[in-house]
């Protein structure tokens, strides 16, 4: 069985830790799976599933803005004829794999995996009318938590067999050993730690509050980026907190 994953890149997220995570095992399965990325920008986690020897397909490079071109949906085609099963992540690729199976008539399985509880459609007509021709042409929905499945089906009205729910992964291992080596954490305080984007739906600014409610040798340790960074760090300025609070940015 030949499994090909696509993604938007393999820039810092979830989703994307996800496959540089799951893809070598897959394999060491005996399941014959590449990537395929609309963008091919060398990051960390690019260079890491290249060590690992993973085949990695990519459409374009260098301007991130290029993944939103519907001409992909044409270069997409020919990848959709050469695997028994597409598995697809995250926005835009929703739309252009699903786009290439419909053009192409092909008889590939298509997948996509639900990450997220948000999204810019939720909530609007018109982006409901577009995701449920879209979300249509796949054959699996699979959500990583209950509580994506219960609003990606409410969002879509579709038959409950067309979803599944796949909670992610983490391979234990590879923390068991490992300790805070940040200059900001000593063994008298006690350390908090959220790694995620800044994005509403992630909800930083919640966590912060409470930490106003905390004993003062908890601190909080935040680690990631995103358009909501700036109001977290001001309301950090706002609470007095800015002694317990470390942004510690992309790592």
């Amino acid at each position: 069985m030949q499994v090909l994953q696509v993604i938007t890149s393999l820039y810092t997220g979830g989703a994307e830790k996800l496959l540089v995570d799951s893809i070598p095992i897959y394999r060491e399965k005996g399941i014959d799976m590449e990537l395929l990325l609309l963008n091919g920008d060398e990051t960390p986690f690019f260079q890491t599933l290249k060590k690992s020897g993973i085949k990695i397909h990519y459409l374009t490079k260098g301007n991130i803005r290029k993944i939103y071109n519907p001409l992909l949906v044409f270069r997409i085609i020919p990848f959709l004829k050469k695997y028994d099963i597409v598995h697809v992540h995250l926005f835009p690729t929703l739309y252009w794999a699903a786009l290439a199976k419909r053009l192409s008539f092909g008889k590939t399985k298509l997948v996509f995996t639900e990450h997220n509880t948000h999204n810019r459609r939720i909530g609007n007509i018109t982006g409901r009318v577009l995701d449920k021709f879209i979300y249509h042409q796949y054959d699996t929905i699979v959500s990583i938590t209950k509580e994506v499945d219960t609003i990606i089906k409410l969002h879509l009205s579709f038959k409950k067999d067309k979803f599944k729910i796949i909670h992610n992964g983490i391979n234990l291992s590879q923390f068991v050993r490992d300790f805070p080596k940040d200059e900001n954490t000593v063994h008298s305080k006690i350390i908090l730690i959220q790694v995620s984007a800044f994005r509403e739906q992630k909800d930083q600014v919640t966590l912060i509050r409470a930490l106003h409610y905390l004993p003062q040798n908890v601190n909080l340790l935040l680690v990631g980026d995103g358009d909501k960074r700036t109001k977290c760090e001001d309301l950090v300025k706002e609470l007095n907190l800015s002694g317990r609070v470390s942004f510690l940015g992309v790592r």
